[in-house]
This record gives C-alpha cells, structure tokens and sequence, in this order.
C-alpha cells in the first residue's frame, strides 16, 4: 500500500537539515553533473554537437537546473544555425538561473538573427546588466538600437564599446557607419 504524506510532512521533509551522508551524496551527484558537462564541453570542441547535446542531456538528467548544460546545448544548436532550438535552451538557461549572464548573451544573438531585435535588446540589456565589460555584447546591443531606429542610443553603445576594446575594429566601423548614414 502506497502511503501518502501531506503537504505539511512533505515540506519538513524537504527543508530538514541535511545528513552528512546526504550531503557526500549531493557533492557525487553535483560531481557527476560536471563530468557529463565537461565531456559535453570537450565534444563540442571537437565538433561532435550530436555527442556533446547527448552529454548535455546527461547532465540534465541528473541535474534539471545545469544551466552550463542547457547553454552548452544551445552553442551546438546555435553552430549549426538551428535558432529556434538554441532559443529555447537559452530560455530554458535563463528560467533556472535568471541571473545566469552566461545564457542571456548568447540568447540575445540567436534573436538578432531570427530578426527580433527588441527582444534581442532586452536579452543584451540584461546581459550587461551581469556584466558590463564584454565589449561584443555593447556592439551587438548596439546594432539592435541601430535596428530599432535608436540611433543615439546604438551612438552611445558603440562608444562603450570602443572604450572597453579600443582596438577592435566593428566598433569604430559601425561608429563611422553610423554618423555617414
């Protein structure tokens, strides 16, 4: 006979302190997820994306919320031009960890060329607001403005751009683009 618990013994079940073999058992199991992430890592360098999304799955077998192994996912769709799958694993990313500023980047690329440049901007927005000092993010952000028709805003993201990577030459192309146009 099946018993069930109510809600109430459920809830001290689940927020009970944790044993110490418990927690050896969570330290494994988080090993586990990584290993199958790393290999899925090392697959997708060597362009085997089938072998590396298998991996990836593995991982999220074990773990629902890897947000490396949705992403992961999502670069192999994204090399091989697959946008709707690669969205919807950076989607997925971004639901686990919303702060995860791994996933919002890439997903802010996979909507610029799907050619939903408002929400590819929102995506970078939210990017930059995890991490400000990737230059390509500021660039990209910026070409969805230009898109958008926010030219003084695009003029300002690619400024930023510049000073993060003075170097690089879209920024100043764009830049130069921008003022000719």
């Amino acid at each position: 006979m099946t018993r069930l618990l109510t809600i109430p013994a459920l809830l001290a079940l689940l927020l009970a302190p944790r044993s110490a073999p418990a927690q050896e058992g969570a330290e494994a199991l988080a090993a586990r997820v990584q290993e199958r992430v790393a290999r899925g890592d090392a697959l997708y360098k060597e362009r085997d994306y089938d072998g590396a999304r298998h991996e990836y799955a593995q991982a999220l077998e074990l773990d629902p919320a890897c947000v490396a192994a949705y992403v992961g996912r999502g670069h192999c769709w994204y090399v091989e031009r697959q946008w709707a799958e690669a969205l919807k694993e950076y989607e997925r990313a971004c639901e686990a960890d919303p702060e995860a500023g791994t996933a919002w980047y890439p997903r802010g690329l996979v909507l610029i060329n799907l050619l939903r440049y408002e929400e590819a901007r929102d995506a970078l927005d939210r990017y930059l607001e995890l991490r400000d000092d990737w230059w390509q993010a500021w660039l990209w952000r910026g070409n969805c403005k230009f898109e958008l028709c926010d030219y003084s805003g695009a003029m300002r993201d690619y400024t930023r751009a510049l000073e993060l990577a003075p170097g690089e030459s879209g920024p100043w192309l764009r830049r130069a683009f921008l003022r000719h146009s």
